[in-house]
This record gives C-alpha cells, sequence and structure tokens, in this order.
C-alpha cells in the first residue's frame, strides 16, 4: 500500500477531546510544511474516520515564516472540509502555537487575517476540532 492509501488510526480520545460531542468524525491531517522559511509547500491530506482517503491539495507559496505556511495549509483544509460539506471534522497539525490559538481564539499578530479566515470559515462546521 501507498502511504496515501494505508488506513490511519487516530486516538479515540484525541478525537472525543477535539470534537464537541465526542465520538468519531472525519479527521484532517496536515502534514509538516518542508521546505524553506521563505517558500514551502503546504499539504492538507483528508481522510475519513477509517483512515480512508477523501482527498489530497499541496500548495507551494512564499510566506514570512513556517507559523504562517501553516496558518494558510489550515486555513485551506477548513475551505476543502467546506467545500465537501463535512459536518463532523478534527483538524490536526503539529504546530502548537497555532493549535492553542485556534482553540482559545487568542490572536497572533503575524497571522491574524489568517485566523480571522479561519475562525469565520469554521462557523460553516457544525462539530468542529484542533488537535
Amino acid at each position: 500500500m501507498s502511504p496515501l492509501t494505508t488506513p490511519v488510526s487516530y486516538d479515540s480520545d484525541q478525537i472525543a477531546e477535539a470534537l464537541p460531542g465526542g465520538g468519531r468524525g472525519s479527521v484532517i491531517p496536515l502534514p509538516k510544511l518542508s521546505g524553506s522559511t521563505s517558500t514551502g509547500v503546504s499539504s492538507v491530506v483528508g481522510r475519513d474516520s477509517n483512515g480512508v482517503l477523501l482527498a489530497v491539495a499541496a500548495t507551494s507559496r512564499k510566506r514570512s515564516s513556517p507559523l504562517a505556511a501553516e496558518a494558510q495549509a489550515m486555513r485551506e483544509a477548513v475551505i476543502m472540509a467546506s467545500n465537501f460539506q463535512l459536518d463532523r471534522v478534527v483538524f490536526e497539525s503539529d504546530c502548537q502555537n497555532l493549535i492553542q490559538a485556534l482553540k482559545s481564539k487568542i490572536a497572533i499578530s503575524e497571522i491574524d487575517a489568517v485566523l480571522d479566515d479561519i475562525w469565520e470559515l469554521s462557523n460553516h462546521i457544525p462539530n468542529i476540532g484542533f488537535i
């Protein structure tokens, strides 16, 4: 099996903690940013609760920092979930600063506009979590 078709298992406690109401839902993991801090490739991989691949997207853009690139990748993931009309989604990132800002609704000046977009787009997904 290729990495894109290999099912991924997620800790149900992590999902239950991140998703209002608990239970299993769609999980969209965000792989690590690759490339330099000025130009990077961000990718979004969408899987269902069984780990089956739903969608993949990748972009290469100039960003001011790795945090800005991670925030943009998260924004793209939220847009993807909204376009698929998913109603139970957990977004995953390895960027703790971003996840903490999203959970606590605390702005970070460097990515303030992107955070605003994510929060606005998140209003269209009934059950959403960030881990």
